[in-house]
C-alpha cells in the first residue's frame, strides 16, 4: 500500500500500451497533459483539456534534454528554457545559481528533504569504536559546509532526516566545531597521542574517506574541507576519490572507513532511507548502508511496522538509537534550487521533483 501512494509507483499498465513483447509502446494516464511526441532530445506535452483537476494555464509545454549543466544555464541566460531545475530533472548547483542570480535571473530556494550525511563502514574496526565517531560528529564544521560549499543554499543539520519530512522525530542543537573536546573525546577512549598523531593498540586514527565527484557533484570539496577539519584534531585522513562505477563497487562492498551518503528525500522517507539504508538484510544494491549492526536490524524493524499510537514512540526510539551510538553524521540539508529567467511569473517550487512546475505559471509576452 505505501508503494501505490507515492509519485513513482508500481504501476498498473493497460494491455494496449504495451506490444508482444512487454515493450511499452504508447505512454497513457489521467494527469493534466498528454505527451505529443518524445525521443531523445526531449518531450513535447499538450494540455489535457478532459483532465478532472486544476488545468494549466499554457497549452504546451517542452521538455529539452540538456544534460550539461553550463549549457543549460547560458540557455536559460538566452531565453532558450525558460525554467531549469530540480535534483532529479536538471541539476542546479549552488555555485550556478548564485552566478545565474547575478545576471538577473530568479532563483527560487526552498528547504529541502534529503541530508548528506557520513557513513561508517561496518567492516573498519575503527570505526566501531564509539570514541572515533563521536569525535567525527564533534569536529565537523557544518555551518562552514552550508555557508562556504553551498552557497548558503543549505541549513546545517544534526538528524537523520530535516523536520518537513514525516515521522523525522524531535530535533537535536547542531554542533558547534570543538576540537578539544574531540580530542578529550580520543583521550577518554583509549587512544593516546604522540607527536600529533593517535593511537590504539598499536593502529594509527588513519581514515579512508571514499568520494565521488561522479556520484555525488561538489563532494570532493567538502571531504577536502572535512578532511583539514579532521586534521586539526589529529585525524590522518586520505580522501580516496574515483569514478561513479568504483563507487558503486567498494561502497557495497563497504571497501573505506568514512563515506557520503544522502538521505531518499520525498517522497519515499522516511520509509525508504530506513527500509534500505539501515537493513543489513536489504539489498540497497549501490547505494550501500549507512549503518547496519544486528541490534539495529531490531530497531528498525519495529519502528517500521509499528502503527497506530505506538508508531511515533517506535520512530522516536530508532532516532535516539542512532543520536546515543553516533551512528550517522549528519551535516547538511541541502536546498532545492531552481532557476527562471525574467519573464516567467508565478513559478511555485512544485511538491516533490518528480512534479512538473506549472500551476499557475504565466509568460509576459
Amino acid at each position: 500500500m505505501l508503494e501505490l501512494t507515492i509519485v513513482r509507483p508500481v504501476r498498473f499498465l493497460s494491455p494496449k500500451a504495451v506490444d508482444a513483447g512487454g515493450k511499452q509502446t504508447a505512454p497513457v494516464g489521467t494527469g493534466p497533459w498528454i505527451v505529443e511526441s518524445y525521443d531523445s532530445s526531449g518531450t513535447v506535452l499538450v494540455r489535457n483539456d478532459k483532465y478532472w483537476g486544476e488545468k494549466p494555464l499554457f497549452a504546451r509545454m517542452e521538455l529539452k534534454v540538456v544534460p550539461d549543466e553550463l549549457a543549460r544555464a547560458n540557455a536559460l541566460r538566452s531565453g532558450d528554457l525558460d525554467v531549469i531545475g530540480g535534483d532529479w530533472v536538471a541539476t542546479l548547483s549552488p555555485r550556478r545559481a548564485r552566478a545565474l542570480e547575478k545576471d538577473g535571473m530568479k532563483v527560487v530556494a526552498e528547504a529541502g528533504t534529503a541530508t548528506m550525511l557520513l557513513g561508517y563502514s561496518p567492516k573498519a574496526k575503527m570505526m566501531a569504536d564509539k570514541a572515533v565517531r563521536e569525535a567525527i560528529y564533534v569536529s565537523v564544521d557544518r555551518a562552514a559546509i552550508a555557508k562556504v560549499l553551498f552557497e548558503g543554499y543549505a541549513d546545517p543539520a544534526a538528524d537523520l532526516f530535516p523536520a518537513n519530512v514525516p515521522s523525522s522525530g524531535k530535533r537535536h542543537n547542531v554542533p558547534v566545531r570543538d576540537v578539544a573536546a574531540a580530542r578529550k573525546i580520543l583521550a577518554d577512549g583509549g587512544w593516546s597521542e604522540s607527536g600529533g598523531a593517535w593511537s590504539k593498540e598499536g593502529a594509527p586514527l588513519a581514515i579512508d574517506f571514499l568520494v565521488s565527484e561522479e556520484s555525488l557533484p561538489g563532494s570532493r570539496r567538502i571531504a577536502e574541507m572535512i578532511q583539514g577539519q579532521l586534521s586539526e584534531v589529529g585525524f590522518q585522513v586520505q580522501v580516496s576519490s574515483v569514478d561513479n562505477a568504483t563507487m558503486h563497487d567498494r561502497r557495497p562492498a563497504f571497501e573505506y572507513d568514512l563515506a557520503f551518503f544522502t538521505t531518499y528525500g520525498a517522497p519515499y522517507d522516511p520509509h525508504g532511507t530506513l527500509g534500505n539504508a539501515f537493513v543489513s538484510t536489504a539489498d540497497s544494491g549501490p547505494d550501500g548502508k549507512i549503518y547496519v549492526s544486528p541490534e539495529l536490524d531490531g530497531v528498525v524493524k519495529a519502528a517500521l511496522e509499528a502503527s497506530g499510537d505506538e508508531r511515533e514512540a517506535k520512530m522516536q526510539a530508532l532516532y535516539d538509537w542512532l543520536h546515543d551510538n553516533r551512528a550517522i553524521c549528519p551535516l547538511v540539508v541541502s536546498q532545492r534550487l531552481w532557476a527562471h529567467n525574467p519573464r516567467v511569473e508565478n513559478f511555485a517550487l512544485p511538491a516533490t521533483d518528480y512534479d512538473l512546475p506549472f500551476k499557475a505559471i504565466t509568460l509576459k509576452a
